[in-house]
């Protein structure tokens, strides 16, 4: 019975993360300016857009808050796991791996909104006609993951994301590669000391941070990744062609 109520609880994970997820700031603060990121630049409701149309300090206070989506999702979850599996399993079993479930489903819901969602079912799975519906690729939102697991991760990935991007102007190349090398980071003997988890204020006074949870974390970050790197699939063939344009140059028609 207890295998089921942890199930449960961990599907509320995902529920959780997803609906937040849903959440487009980039449509919603678009749309305040009078302008629908999702009609215009690329139509891409995401950062890198919203920059390019509305200015890099709006794209800047977008990708924000897509980050606080997925830090939020992981912290809710936190909550419910405190006063949930940890009290039914005594603090015996850690599985406080699960909590990053609902970060992961954060970037799901991200790229492919709840809205979407709907209007796919509704068209009875019209991939087509729907992808005007689809949300941005994942890339801040995911950000906000890795500064749940750990802010000294998270800057050292901005740090891949910065660098690359600073040095090649492709913010696509960037992302991809950050989202590529970041999973492995969990690993890191001195980062791992640095889990925002392992802390009095987030954590448990005797959390330990086993193996299994650290794999978890693994796992559900090389998600995020692949998902990123899917929702870059026509941005890797630009820039296997030399296509890929360089964010800042001009007001161009991809991302």
């Amino acid at each position: 019975m207890i295998t089921f109520y942890i199930f449960l609880i961990t599907c509320v994970f995902a529920v959780i993360g997803y609906l937040l997820g849903s959440i487009l700031f980039s449509v919603i603060i678009s749309e305040l300016a009078n302008k629908d990121v999702r009609y215009l630049g690329s139509k891409n409701p995401g950062s890198t857009n919203i920059a390019r149309i509305l200015g890099i300090k709006i794209g800047f206070v977008n990708a924000i808050l897509d980050a606080v989506k997925g830090y939020v999702a992981v912290i809710i979850c936190l909550i419910i796991y405190r006063y949930s599996i940890a009290v039914w399993t005594n603090g015996n079993i850690n599985l406080y791996g699960l909590i990053f479930v609902g970060g992961t489903f954060a970037v799901i819901g991200h790229c492919f909104p709840l809205v979407y969602l709907i209007h796919l079912l509704a068209s009875k799975f019209d991939f087509k006609n729907c992808v005007k519906y689809q949300g941005g690729k994942g890339v801040s939102t995911s950000g906000g993951v890795f500064f749940a697991i750990s802010p000294w991760i998270a800057l050292v990935a901005f740090g891949i994301w910065l660098l690359i991007v600073s040095s090649t102007r492709y913010v696509s190349l960037g992302s991809i590669i950050t989202l590529a090398i970041s999973p492995p980071l969990v690993y890191a003997p001195h980062l791992t000391l640095w889990y925002l988890i392992n802390n009095h204020i987030f954590g448990p006074s005797n959390f330990h941070i086993s193996i299994l949870f650290i794999t978890c974390i693994f796992i559900l970050t090389m998600v995020n990744g692949l998902l990123v790197t899917y929702r870059h699939r026509t941005n890797i063939i630009r820039l296997l062609h030399h296509k890929e344009n360089r964010f800042g140059k001009h007001h161009d028609k991809k991302d």
